[in-house]
């Protein structure tokens, strides 16, 4: 899952939707810097769209980070 996410935003570095999903997957395999990172990427080029935020607040709630979340 990792290797399939990581290459989907190789080939779409601007897609939210990508890098979302990417981050989930980051997110499973406690990797929270780098799933923090690929949902804030999502949620910066598709704020629009409440699904990307939302992630973003989660994985800042899972790392405590509740004034953020």
């Amino acid at each position: 899952m990792l290797v399939a996410g990581k290459r989907s935003v190789e080939i779409g570095p601007a897609n939210a939707l990508a890098l979302s999903n990417y981050s989930l997957a980051l997110k499973e395999a406690q990797r929270w810097q780098d799933a923090t990172e690929a949902a804030k990427a999502a949620a910066d080029i598709a704020p629009q769209f409440p699904r990307f935020p939302f992630n973003l607040s989660l994985l800042d709630l899972v790392q405590g980070n509740y004034a953020r979340g």
